[in-house]
């Protein structure tokens, strides 16, 4: 008896273990094969979700995960809830809103590449920096929302990125910008 209880306990020390460290997961489809790491058990499907926009770079509204052919729509689930373990895979699509916000997503894209070449080259005058972001702005403006309220979200969050860029290093030898 005494070596059953051992194994008993054992594997209840093993297991509670298992639950308190980190959980990979391993996350494909629309083109992406990705691999994270979230937290333990505790994290929400919502903490999944934005690991995997934050790696793609799409919004995670526009994200759908699939796990054993359910849709992962809870985003207040827990991976312990799901029974979703180490080194589970999950399939990953684009949510309902993705396809009638396609090109206002693929716009916002192009224009935060363009803020991320801007910000990341010190080279780059002053003076060319108000104007391009001056462009990005434009740019910006030009993109049609259709009453999506996370691509205004998301257009707004641009506007305000582009203007701390010019703000922070546009106009740094004439005294800021106006």
């Amino acid at each position: 008896m005494p070596l059953a209880l051992f194994r008993k306990l054992s594997k209840a020390m093993t297991t509670s273990a298992d639950d308190q460290g980190e959980i990979r997961l391993r996350v494909a489809g629309i083109g992406f094969d990705i691999q994270l790491s979230v937290p333990g058990p505790s994290s929400t499907i919502a903490d999944v979700l934005t690991k995997v926009a934050d790696e793609i770079k799409i919004p995670a509204p526009y994200l759908l995960l699939l796990f054993r052919g359910k849709k992962l729509t809870d985003g207040d689930s827990t991976l312990a809830d799901l029974k979703i373990k180490d080194r589970t895979r999950l399939m990953l699509l684009h949510g309902p809103e993705y396809g009638k916000d396609k090109a206002g997503i693929e716009a916002l894209q192009a224009v935060n590449k363009d803020l991320d070449d801007l910000e990341g080259d010190e080279s780059i005058a002053a003076k060319v920096i108000d104007e391009m972001v001056t462009r990005a702005c434009i740019k910006l403006d030009n993109i049609d929302v259709s009453g999506s309220e996370t691509l205004r979200r998301l257009r707004r969050e641009a506007l305000h990125r582009a203007h701390e860029i010019g703000e922070k290093r546009g106009g740094e030898g004439e005294g800021g910008t106006s």
